[in-house]
């Protein structure tokens, strides 16, 4: 069994002692000293002789079986809550690395099936000449890319409001939707006549689907300057 110093301090000013280099004598008078000390600050109540501190400590060891038991099941308790969470959060861990690649899996099957659809565009359109626009400049998305003016949106109830600009200036504001990497949309917005520089943010495809799944209906796109209709949108990126 190892052994162990037994260091005690009598008052702030005195040195600590380890009682086993004390002589008997010295430790007697300093078991003396030490229990008037307790007596007078009412640690131990007053009594004859030294009764009420054995009285004490024999409680103490008495209890120092129980105390032991239940420090113990304590200990067993906490070890068990620390197994499950340990468990909970490597379940959760699991989940979340599964449920991010069955989403990265949609995303990429998503835009390699919207990659190979050629859908037929109408000749002189807005998309028509977008896309010529973009063969031409070899700026072609491999997912698509997709040309609205603000009041297309905006009529469809997919954007809600434009941060600062009047109603009737949308039909002037062109919103392109694109995507050249699977699950991540290009918004791009360009305002003519207004005091207002053109802006170009990618959205993770993701966040979109989060945001509809915690039930928010309306999010900021375009560093806030556009307020969309979460559903709509989706529906409106899927739909192409």
């Amino acid at each position: 069994m190892a052994n162990r110093e037994r260091n005690f301090k009598f008052g702030y000013q005195n040195a600590s002692m380890d009682v086993k280099s004390l002589s008997f004598a010295k430790l007697k008078s300093f078991a003396t000293k030490l229990h008037a000390y307790l007596m007078q600050h009412g640690v131990i109540p007053e009594s004859p002789g030294y009764q009420s501190i054995i009285n004490m400590i024999a409680v103490d060891i008495t209890k120092k079986g129980e105390r032991r038991k239940l420090r113990n099941a304590e200990i067993k308790k906490l070890q068990t809550i620390l197994y499950h969470l340990e468990e909970k959060r490597n379940f959760l861990t699991s989940q979340g690395d599964s449920y991010k690649e069955y989403l990265d899996s949609c995303m990429k099957n998503m835009a390699e099936k919207r990659g190979k659809k050629q859908k037929f565009v109408f000749p002189f359109t807005r998309q028509y000449f977008h896309i010529k626009n973009l063969q031409k400049r070899g700026l072609v998305p491999k997912f698509g890319s997709f040309k609205y003016s603000a009041k297309t949106l905006y009529d469809r109830g997919i954007i809600l409001d434009l941060a600062g600009v009047s109603n009737k200036m949308y039909s002037r504001i062109t919103i392109i939707l694109s995507m050249d990497r699977a699950g991540i949309i290009t918004f791009e917005g360009y305002f003519p006549l207004l005091n207002t520089q053109d802006l170009h943010v990618d959205v993770h495809y993701e966040d979109l689907l989060q945001t509809q799944y915690e039930g928010v209906q309306t999010m900021k796109v375009l560093d806030g300057m556009a307020t969309v209709n979460v559903n709509l949108l989706i529906y409106l990126i899927n739909k192409k």
